[in-house]
């Protein structure tokens, strides 16, 4: 009978492991050179995070992250500048989204503030949202904006 029991506790776990893997799937990368490849896209240069790098396939300095698995992911983005930016995600090159900071607010979630007496910004522009991504596409994001700045960007898959 202990068996048994063992084996159907060991079923619940596995059962609880894969639940927390699903919602674990989380890839982060990090810009901090302010420099720009073509048609403004940023090369992501740090990955902080991939908790499934079969799924995230990311390569140092490249402008894009190879999604493999197709289905709902949210996006989480924050870039730091003086300066107001422009911010565009692009799928397989095309633009899904565009972050347009206006004088007094954005045209998405987000905010814009930084301390003139510091050297430093304190926060910027950010966005979270959410996207139904096809199969095996590229996810890039292109900057128009001031050349110190640095950000980071974020996919959790649903």
């Amino acid at each position: 009978m202990r068996q048994a029991q063992y084996e159907e506790e060991k079923a619940k776990q596995g059962f609880i492991l894969d639940i927390l893997i699903q919602e674990n799937s989380v890839g982060r990368w990090v810009w901090k050179s302010g420099d720009l490849k073509q048609n403004f896209t940023i090369p992501w240069e740090i990955q902080a995070t991939n908790t499934n790098p079969d799924n995230f396939l990311w390569e140092q300095g490249k402008t894009s992250v190879l999604v493999v698995l197709p289905g709902l992911y949210e996006v989480h983005m924050a870039f730091f500048s003086k300066k107001k930016p422009i911010v565009q995600l692009l799928v397989n090159g095309e633009v899904v989204l565009n972050v347009v900071s206006q004088p007094n607010y954005l045209t998405t979630s987000g905010h814009k503030t930084s301390l003139s007496k510091h050297n430093f910004n304190v926060t910027g522009l950010s966005v979270n949202d959410f996207l139904a991504l096809p199969s095996k596409c590229r996810v890039s994001l292109s900057f128009q904006g001031e050349d110190t700045a640095e950000g980071f960007f974020e996919l959790r898959k649903l």
